[in-house]
Parts: C-alpha cells; structure tokens; sequence
C-alpha cells in the first residue's frame, strides 16, 4: 500500500469547451506552488419514519452534490488568472488532484464563494486564497493525451498587491497605510439534477461582493463614521498580477476602530458592494 503525505498533492485546472466535459490532449495549468483540498459529496440519501417504530426504512439514494474547498497562495501567472477567470462566471473548468498516479478529477466546476486576504501588519503574508466549488462529476481517471504545468516557484506577496480607496462611483487613490485587505464574492449557484441523480448543468443566479481594509489611524475617523451613517458611496479596487477586483458604489456596513494596548491604533472598514468589475 502507498501512502501520501499532503504535501504529495498538487492542483491543476483547465476551462472546459463544454460544461461538464473534461478538456482532453491539453496542457492543464498549475493552480498554485501551495495549494490545499477538501472533499465532499453530500448525497443526503431519503428515509421515511416507519409508523408505529421509533426507527426509519431504508436509505436510498439521494442526489449526487460533489463539493470541494481548495485554500493556495496564487502565483501571479496561471494562479492568478484561475481567480480572475472563474471567481464570478459561468464559465466551468475541470480540476485535478493529483500524487503519482493517483487522480482524483471534478468536472463542471464552478465557483460558489471566494475569500482573499492579505496583510502587511502585524505581520506581511503572502496572498491567501479559499474558494468553495461545486462539481457535476468526480472520477479516478485522468483525461485522455492530457500534460500537466510544472508547479511554479513564485506567488503573489503583499508587495504584489495595490488597493485603491475613493468616494463616489470609481476608486483611483492608491493606499499607501494599508495594514490588511480582504475581498469576498459570493455566488448563488444552482445545480440542475437529472432523474438519475446526477448532474445536467450548475446554473449561476445573483451574487454579492464586499471587501474589508484595515488602515493607520491618524485622525479621529469622523469621515468613516459620517459616511457610514449617511450610506455614502465608496468604491474600492484590489489589483496584483494581471486581476483587478473592483467594488463600486458601495456603502460601509461597518467601521470598527481598535486601541489595543499590545499594538498600534487601527481603523477597518467593511464595505458592501453594489456592482464588482472583474478585469
């Protein structure tokens, strides 16, 4: 028997042709030089409560629901192109696990929620990213004449990463006392069963995005808190390698101002976003 530690592993995707479809005879591209999976398949198979019992019939099956989180630290390359690309669209991509020869392959991919987060302090990070997935397919065979990326040697640091902050519709000033950031989109995603079970297509509905930065603080904050009682428009963009994530229009939902007595003064604002532009 052959047992794999999990830093054996390694994530490679590919976009898909056809939802569903793994691509064959291709190149498929390496996610990340760091990169984390969690499985799931929660079928959640019926029982009925029997009358006159305190126990239920038999189980039989229920819906095929294949779900997977992956957590990695991009590489401004294919990695990523992986968040730009799939983080809010409904375009599917095949994903494989892979540690010699074993595979592990998911088929119509598509992505329902993503974190992003990065700091510079207390301590600087490199670029963290945590996506939930849902699949139509799992399988144990890799795809026809297909190679595989090398794993690369680079990932985005914090030093890689520019935030704009701005009042109104459009975000132009650069943050230069930025101390964390993160960005979350979330999709409303809809996974069309057939009759036996499986699946026949995700469909994608509305979606929402917010995006959080913790700042110095050198003023007493009035202008944060005014505009969050006032729901002023702000906007805000994240960029690093070839993405940029844009929250325009949006209101603070939050303002939360720290003094603690092991660190420096900060102030961290939360803001909800009325349209996100992916480019």
């Amino acid at each position: 028997m052959v047992n794999y530690h999990g830093r054996e592993w390694s994530l490679w995707y590919r976009q898909e042709t056809t939802e569903g479809t793994a691509p064959t005879t291709v190149q498929y591209k390496a996610l990340a030089q760091m990169s984390e999976i969690r499985i799931n398949n929660q079928t959640a198979p019926n029982a009925v409560a029997l009358s006159g019992s305190l126990d239920f019939s038999d189980y039989v099956k229920g819906v095929n629901n294949i779900a997977f989180s992956v957590t990695f630290n991009p590489s401004s390359a294919n990695g990523t192109a992986f968040i730009r690309d799939f983080i809010s669209t409904d375009n599917s991509f095949t994903l494989i696990a892979k540690a010699g020869s074993i595979y592990q392959v998911f088929k119509g991919c598509k992505i329902r929620n993503t974190s992003v987060d990065v700091s510079i302090y207390p301590d600087g990070t490199p670029l963290n990213v945590s996506c939930d997935i849902i699949a139509w397919d799992f399988s144990t065979t890799q795809p026809s004449g297909i190679t595989y990326e090398s794993i690369p040697t680079t990932f985005v640091n914090w030093s890689d990463v520019t935030v704009k902050l701005d009042s109104g519709a459009t975000a132009s000033t650069t943050l230069t006392d930025w101390w964390t950031c993160s960005f979350t989109i979330e999709n409303d995603l809809f996974r069309i069963p057939t009759n036996s079970g499986t699946t026949s297509a995700i469909h994608r509905g509305r979606r929402r995005g917010s995006v959080s930065i913790t700042r110095q603080l050198t003023d007493t904050a009035s202008t944060e808190m005014t505009a969050s009682t006032n729901a002023t428009a702000y906007s805000s963009s994240v960029a690093f390698g070839s993405a940029t994530f844009t929250f325009t229009a949006g209101a603070f939902t939050n303002v939360e101002i720290t003094h603690t007595i092991t660190g420096m003064s900060g102030k961290k604002i939360d803001i909800q976003a009325s349209t996100i532009t992916i480019a």
